[in-house]
């Protein structure tokens, strides 16, 4: 299964990104879906890498599509190599507060309440749209 960013929202200089991400997944998508290679039906968070929290997640979890969207997420915590000595722009970003979100109990309780449920992306190979709830 591939990763198909599609679903962005860029603020800033993240717009030139999104817009670009949202040309190359439509074109990706076409052509994994001709191949026959899965992916997913949506992908979530490219907007806010680095600085995902606990309520946005949870925001996300309550209004998310049908079908299986990626959660793109960093959760870890701080690395001045990470920070400091590579290119793409990890300086502003808040690995633990990404770690806090993805373990929150609310979470947790949101997702279960909405009927979401967490896969790997071994479990969509060949799945796309098939899974008749969210993922």
């Amino acid at each position: 299964a591939v990763r198909v960013p599609t679903a962005t929202r860029g603020a800033g200089r993240r717009v030139v990104y999104d817009r670009l991400l949202q040309q190359f997944g439509r074109q990706l998508r076409t052509k994994l879906d001709g191949a026959g290679i899965g992916s997913t039906d949506a992908f979530w968070g490219f907007h806010l890498s680095g600085r995902l929290k606990e309520d946005d997640l949870t925001t996300f979890i309550g209004s998310a599509p049908e079908g299986v969207t990626e959660i793109m997420t960093h959760p870890g915590f701080d690395c001045a190599s990470l920070r400091n000595d590579l290119p793409w722009g990890y300086r502003d970003f808040c690995w633990k507060d990404e770690l806090d979100a993805v373990t929150s109990p609310s979470v947790r309780r949101g997702l279960e309440q909405s009927g979401v449920g967490l896969i790997r992306f071994r479990d969509i190979i060949g799945q796309r749209g098939n899974f008749g709830g969210k993922a």
